[in-house]
């Protein structure tokens, strides 16, 4: 009897099935941390580009004395307007006529709550333009400021938002106490700290936020219309009637519920106490000139400057340098004083008469040659042998008339074959500053042939670098085409003979001229595009547009026209089924929700009715989230954490909130050497607490054997 035996292996059901249990337990504890990470990114992402921007808006206003008016928000990437800023000047001929609550062109107009202010005071005394601030909404001028372009966009990929009142937009017109913009809490109340008035701030930064309620894409869409149900509307609205047509914003508690209460946008609100004291002025360059008419004077190194510029701490010293391409820097003045500003000058200009104005600037007699400088006079020789030695160059005159000598690099002749001749390239001495013109040589042959070489500052030559030719051929080629193929639209009989000429004098110069375009004639045509019928409707219909013809020689396409009114049957029985993931709090791996809608005949105009839930397998989890924002007074460091858990009995989200906010401190940190010790201390010592970045003063510290006292301490 012959017994088979199966000794083959596996996995039983049971054991697979535990498998894919731990799985899943594995998959479902992971989603879930993930999606707070991905949370927390976009949030972190919008913060710093608010951040960003706030900073290159006050750097805008400290360059231009004024701040940067909005960019549209309809505006695409391939629109000159793109990420440029408008023009907020009402002087200006092509300012726009509006109605407050009304948005034109991307950009949108509201009213000042605040009462009357000067919104034009650059009209001159007398002039006075008393009325409501007019507060200018788009999006962030990324280009007008030089940011890049993903730093105007949200961690939601919506664009960042601006407003600002339009007179701080203008530089004859700003004044700091002019602000316009109101900002207020869930329950309408001042969020703005001001002597000047509770609806006075300059400018508003802020993402839609994750909901992107009244936000805009990168390409100019606009992701959902603006909701005004929930307190995040308040920022989004707009309207010619009642309040939304005023320039009022809100600022509130993060809330993701669905009620009125829902707020996730991210604002950033700015009020400046500052006057800016400089403006870039001029073309062709940066150039910048102070705004407060020549009246103030600048100190460096000194708190109380006596003179229109006044150098002073510890060296005071000034220092021209050339610009890096071999161009010399000048430092211009009539006179050169010592300190007491008062007979001990002498006047420059007597250094660059010809003749010297001053016998203490000229050599003559028997010693004509000026070698050198001492003592306030020139110092004569009677002879002109003055040179370096063989490998340096003249770097200065000592005072005692020796000279100052420096090695210099230097490249070697070489040789280059240019159309099959040789030529040299003779040595040359480097000359500071790479791409410094002196360091360049260069031969040419042939028709145009040029090979050029720079000599470096390792003593090494860096080419051929060439270009031009060695030979050229003149030559004619001819191309007959047809009419429709050199028109390139319409539609056309005949040909049109194209020459092309290639001369060689003094270079290979072609240039291409056709015969016979005149003569092609226009022939009507008809063209025809089927398409299919949109969603919702049965059949094809057809586009068509004809060329016509305004004469033999030109023409025009007609616009498109099409049958679809006629050919398409509106189809009452189509459906549209789509699976929507779980909302908040109901993440499950494997729940959906399944909606279905019917395409409505009866409706004017026709269109898809209300989605109808046929089926939902979400169920609550207990989400977790957390949540991190800046301190509510900007002048605070730290952050706030919430940290939420999703109440699957309520439906609510339980948070609970930690701040490690607090006011910023400054203190003094010694700057310069020690002296000391000695038997007592300075008022200011090292490590005391002190109010003002940036002030300077001496300071003192105690030890075991006195106290040691520093010439400089900066309060930082």
């Amino acid at each position: 009897m012959n017994i088979l035996k199966n000794n083959r292996s596996g996995f039983t059901l049971v054991e697979i099935s535990i498998v894919l249990l731990i799985l899943g337990i594995v998959l479902a504890a992971a989603i879930t941390p993930y999606k707070i990470y991905r949370a927390e990114q976009a949030r972190k992402t919008t913060i710093s580009n608010l951040n960003k921007a706030n900073l290159a808006v006050n750097s805008f206003l400290i360059q231009n004395g004024r701040y940067p008016c909005p960019a549209p928000l309809t505006a695409g990437p391939g629109d000159p307007q793109y990420g440029v800023e408008t023009n907020c000047d009402r002087n200006d001929p092509g300012y726009p006529t509006y109605s407050y609550g009304e948005c034109l062109d991307g950009v949108c107009f509201e009213r000042s709550e605040r009462a009357n202010v000067d919104v034009d005071p650059g009209e001159g005394p007398g002039n006075i333009t008393m009325e409501p601030a007019v507060v200018r909404r788009g999006s962030v001028p990324f280009r007008s400021l030089g940011l890049a372009e993903l730093e105007s966009i949200d961690g939601y990929s919506k664009r960042l938002q601006y407003a600002v009142s339009e007179n701080l937009a203008v530089t004859t017109s700003f004044v700091r106490e002019s602000g316009g913009i109101s900002l207020v809490d869930k329950n309408g109340n001042s969020m703005v700290n001001s002597a000047d008035s509770d609806d006075s701030v300059h400018y508003i930064l802020f993402s839609t936020g994750k909901d992107a309620n009244g936000g805009y894409t990168r390409e100019g869409f606009l992701a959902k219309a603006c909701d005004t149900s929930t307190a995040d509307g308040e920022n989004c609205n707009i309207d010619t009637s009642g309040d939304a047509k005023k320039a009022i914003y809100s600022l509130n508690e993060y809330n993701e519920s669905n009620t009125a209460d829902h707020y996730d946008d991210i604002v950033m609100q700015y009020s400046s106490v500052e006057t800016p004291l400089w403006q870039v002025s001029g073309t062709g360059g940066y150039h910048i000139r102070d705004v407060l008419g020549g009246t103030g004077k600048v100190g460096i190194g000194v708190s109380d400057p006596s003179q229109e510029l006044e150098v002073g701490g510890v060296d005071g010293d000034i220092l021209v340098e050339d610009d890096g391409t071999g161009t010399t820097g000048k430092a211009m003045i009539h006179e050169l004083c010592d300190q007491s500003g008062t007979g001990n000058c002498f006047v420059v200009e007597e250094f660059g008469s010809a003749p010297l104005a001053h016998s203490n600037f000229q050599c003559g007699g028997l010693t004509p040659y000026a070698v050198g400088f001492e003592n306030g006079k020139i110092k004569c020789s009677d002879s002109p042998e003055i040179k370096c030695p063989s490998g340096s160059k003249l770097k200065g005159i000592q005072s005692d008339g020796s000279l100052v000598c420096d090695n210099v690099t230097g490249c070697p002749a070489i040789t280059t074959n240019v159309c099959g001749t040789t030529h040299t390239i003779p040595p040359k001495f480097y000359t500071p500053g790479t791409y410094n013109p002196s360091n360049y040589s260069e031969v040419v042959d042939g028709i145009d042939r040029k090979h050029r070489f720079r000599c470096k500052s390792n003593g090494s030559w860096a080419g051929p670098f060439t270009s031009g030719s060695c030979t050229c051929t003149p030559k004619t080629e001819s191309e007959i085409m047809t009419c429709n193929a050199f028109k390139s639209t319409g539609n056309w009989i005949g040909n049109v003979d194209v020459t092309t000429d290639t001369v060689c004098t003094p270079g290979p110069v072609t240039t291409v001229t056709e015969t016979g375009a005149s003569a092609c004639e226009c022939v009507p045509k008809t063209e025809t595009n089927p398409q299919a019928c949109p969603a919702g409707y049965t059949g094809t219909f057809t586009d068509t547009r004809d060329w016509v013809c305004n004469g033999t020689n030109s023409g025009s396409w007609t616009t498109w026209t099409d049958d679809q009114d006629t050919a398409c049957t509106c189809n009452s029985s189509a459906t549209d089924t789509k699976e929507f993931s779980c909302p908040t709090g109901y993440e499950d791996p494997t729940g959906k929700i399944t909606r279905e809608r019917t395409y409505d005949c009866t409706a004017t105009p026709t269109g898809w009715g209300p989605w109808t839930e046929i089926s939902n397998t979400c169920t609550c989890n207990g989400a977790t989230d957390v949540v991190k924002e800046a301190c509510a007074d900007a002048s605070y460091v730290g952050e706030i954490t919430k940290y939420g858990t999703y109440n699957c009995t309520t439906e609510v989200w339980d948070w609970v909130v930690e701040s490690t906010c607090g006011p910023v401190t400054y203190h003094w940190i010694d700057k310069s050497g020690a002296s000391g010790p000695f038997s007592t201390g300075l008022s200011k010592t090292v490590g005391s607490t002190c109010s003002n970045p940036g002030d300077k003063t001496p300071c003192s510290a105690s030890g075991a054997g006195g106290h040691m006292h520093y010439n400089v301490c900066e309060c930082e």
